[in-house]
């Protein structure tokens, strides 16, 4: 049941039954409300002269409602106005701002925020955020959502799979690179034996992906293909195609759970040394993509007793 606010009449009535030496338990079973509602009421709005008193309950009552309302933004006089811009144009966040204004001056650092994006303040501050346009982004997802519900979920999987005592298990990712690569790269870890295929691909789209498993493990030997374990990316959400052209099975992690593809996850950060997030990249031609495969299949590895993957594929 929703709560519901005091009334005048339940405030007569507490103030009847207070004055006549009522218990808080025994006026909350009268009226209907909780002695802890009761207690509260008589604490916050009693008269240390008068004692407790309707009328004078109600009127607090309407103030604290008017005064708790949210403000409309622009309710800032011009000094509150100039000390955000001034704080903005030193690159400062709203939160900074917000808490070293003068004691005089109290704006909260969500107003700032509220009063960016309804572009009451000139951009020419607004820019000096560090994230300026990233917190306004609200755009729809295009229809690009998809049902999960049916898939194959990670705790269907195999134990010979969680325990890499056979190989044929990959764990599968993409690796976002910056725009002027003008693609990105998927890579394809085995559990047991660390080796890592890296194939360039030029979007993130389902229909892009599943050919490109299909055609990199086509050529595969059918015991090294058994299971794929991949994240909720919409890229692989062609997976029905995926086990009907490659007789594997796609178990996808829970979400948020990137721990449970962990060796793709370290993989994809020794990749990372190449590829480094925040760079401008030269080319990533098929040579460089390949030497780099090459590197990190040849590198030796402590859980393989120092020793460098014992399968390889092209």
């Amino acid at each position: 049941m929703s709560y519901h606010h005091l009334t005048i009449e339940e405030r007569a009535c507490i103030g009847v039954y207070y004055k006549e030496k009522r218990s808080i338990t025994e006026i909350g079973l009268l009226i209907g409300r909780s002695k802890s509602t009761i207690s509260r009421e008589i604490k916050r709005n009693q008269n240390c002269i008068e004692g407790y008193n309707a009328v004078g309950a109600q009127r607090k009552y309407n103030t604290r409602r008017r005064n708790c309302a949210r403000k409309p933004i622009l309710q800032i006089n011009i000094e509150t106005y100039n000390k955000v811009c001034e704080g903005l144009s030193k690159y400062w966040s709203p939160e900074q701002i917000s808490n070293t204004l003068p004691k005089n001056i109290r704006v909260c650092f969500s107003t700032i925020y509220r009063a960016i994006k309804k572009k009451y303040i000139p951009k020419e501050y607004c820019v000096k955020l560090r994230r300026y346009g990233k917190h306004l982004k609200r755009g729809k997802s295009n229809g690009r959502a998809y049902d999960f519900s049916q898939v194959r979920t990670i705790d269907q999987r195999p134990a010979a799979v969680n325990n890499r005592s056979r190989y044929g298990h990959w764990e599968l990712d993409t690796l976002v690179l910056r725009p002027e690569a003008k693609c990105h790269l998927a890579t394809f870890v085995e559990r047991k034996s660390r080796m890592v295929l890296i194939r360039k691909i030029t979007d993130k789209k389902a229909s892009t992906m599943g050919d490109l498993l299909i055609n990199t493990f086509a050529s595969i030997p059918k015991r090294y293909r058994k299971s794929f374990t991949v994240d909720r990316g919409l890229e692989f959400t062609d997976w029905k195609r995926i086990e009907r052209e490659l007789g594997v099975k796609v178990y996808f992690c829970d979400p948020y759970s990137p721990h449970q593809r962990g060796t793709n996850e370290n993989t994809n950060g020794l990749i990372r040394q190449f590829f480094p997030k925040r760079t401008i990249l030269p080319s990533v031609t098929d040579e460089l993509v390949r030497d780099v495969q090459s590197f990190i299949n040849n590198r030796p590895r402590k859980c393989l007793n120092w020793k460098s993957p014992p399968l390889h594929f092209s």
